[in-house]
Order: C-alpha cells, then sequence, then structure tokens
C-alpha cells in the first residue's frame, strides 16, 4: 500500500485546530448551553440512530473492521498496525487529558438527576475534604487537593468515544475513502449520542473528536509501522 506512511498535511488539521478552540472558548457558557443542546437532541426522532452509532467504537465493532480488512482485503493489511497505533495514541492523550481536567459529567453537574445526586452527596459523606459538590453546575477538578482520579464520573472532557470515533473514522478513510461520509456520520452520530445520554457536554465531543482526528494524522505520517509491517512479513509472509 502506498497509502502510507503520508506526511502531515496542514489542510486536513487546521479545522480540527478551529473545532478545538471553538469549544475551549464554549466552556464558559456550558451552564447554560448544555441544557439547551441536550432538550434539542432529545426531541428528535433519532434514539435508534444515536443508539445504533455509539457502539461504531465498541469493542466488537472495531474487531470486526480489522476482521474484514485482514480476511477480505489483504493488500490493506500493513495499515492494520497504523491504525492500532493511532487508536493507542488517541486513547493515551485522551485519558491523560480527562485526569488533568477532572471535568464531570452532565448527569454529575447540570443535568444531575435525584439519583445522581444521592451518589454524589453518598461520596462527599465517605471523603471529608474532597471539593466535589452536590450542585448542578459545570465543575473542574483540576489539580485541586483529595479530587478523585480514574473515576468515571469526573472525567468528562474530552469524551474518549468522540476521540476514538474520528480516529477509527479517519483510518477508514484512508483504505476505503469512497465511505467518507459514512464513516464521517458514523463518527458524528457517536459523539452526539454521548451528548445526548448526559455523559458528555458538547465541548466534550467536539473538543475530543477534533484531537482525534488531529493525532490520527500525526500517526499516519509515522514511518515504524511500516517498518514493523516489513519485518514482520519477511518472518511471517501475513503482510502482502
Amino acid at each position: 500500500m502506498n497509502e502510507l506512511p503520508r506526511r502531515l498535511r496542514w489542510r486536513l488539521v487546521w479545522p480540527s485546530l478551529v473545532i478545538m478552540l471553538a469549544a475551549l472558548a464554549l466552556i464558559p457558557w456550558a451552564d447554560a448551553l448544555y441544557p439547551v443542546i441536550y432538550r434539542f437532541l432529545r426531541r428528535l426522532p433519532f434514539d435508534e440512530f444515536f443508539s445504533t452509532t455509539i457502539q461504531f467504537v465498541s469493542t466488537t465493532c472495531v474487531v470486526a473492521i480489522f476482521a474484514v480488512i485482514w480476511l477480505l482485503d489483504p493488500p490493506r493489511r500493513r495499515t492494520l498496525i497504523v491504525f492500532g497505533a493511532a487508536l493507542a495514541m488517541g486513547g493515551i492523550v485522551n485519558e491523560t487529558v480527562k485526569q488533568v481536567t477532572g471535568r464531570a459529567r452532565p448527569e454529575f453537574s447540570v443535568a444531575m438527576e435525584r439519583k445522581e445526586a444521592l451518589r454524589v452527596q453518598q461520596y462527599i459523606n465517605e471523603h471529608p475534604g474532597t471539593p466535589v459538590r452536590c450542585e448542578r453546575r459545570d465543575q473542574w477538578l483540576l489539580f485541586q487537593p483529595n479530587r478523585p482520579y480514574f473515576d468515571s464520573e469526573y472525567a468528562s472532557f474530552p469524551s474518549g468515544h468522540a476521540n476514538t470515533a474520528f480516529v477509527l473514522a479517519a483510518c477508514l478513510c484512508i483504505v476505503y475513502g469512497r465511505g467518507r461520509i459514512v464513516w464521517f456520520v458514523l463518527a458524528a452520530g457517536c459523539a452526539l449520542a454521548r451528548v445526548w445520554g448526559r455523559r458528555h457536554f458538547h465541548e466534550d465531543v467536539l473538543f475530543g473528536g477534533a484531537l482525534g482526528w488531529i493525532i490520527a494524522q500525526w500517526v499516519f505520517s509515522w514511518n515504524w509501522p511500516n517498518t514493523l509491517a516489513g519485518w514482520l512479513n519477511q518472518r511471517t509472509k501475513l503482510f502482502p
């Protein structure tokens, strides 16, 4: 395959940088904007669409995509090493930012309901001195003392699902470019489903999706995955 590696292309990166900056600019208005966007998405007759597209980044779906390329498109097997590296790098960078920011998910902040409020209050009772608050407002824990780490409730920004969805969409655009509209619709649907499900703010999915796209473009410029594929082929003959 001659698509990879390829030079990092500015024209493929700058729109994502603009989206990331726009996401950051929207953060101060999250308390007011999120309820409006959430209600709008819930009114749309897209429940089945969101329920389906959120599975785009499931382990089952990703494994199935890799298996289809491996079994049905042998000339493109080499690209799977690059795709695996892109997904791994996207996950590492995204999770690092999540743990630094410590943003409470909407369901545990601005869109909190009674059952979530009880969980938050229980956590506060069990962890005296925690900066967590049982309040319907946007909360960023950042580097405050006694804050929870690696706790899903406080890992909203950026969206891991949106990140992975757009890394995967970028990968599929490399091997099956004619289907790029389908890949973008699936990725966008997956991202919006996280807002629809009260799991993320709109800024989370905008930033996460754009970050995933940029990371994918960066990984596509790496030389070592292609070198590794050549080395493996000499020993296994699995990569045409």
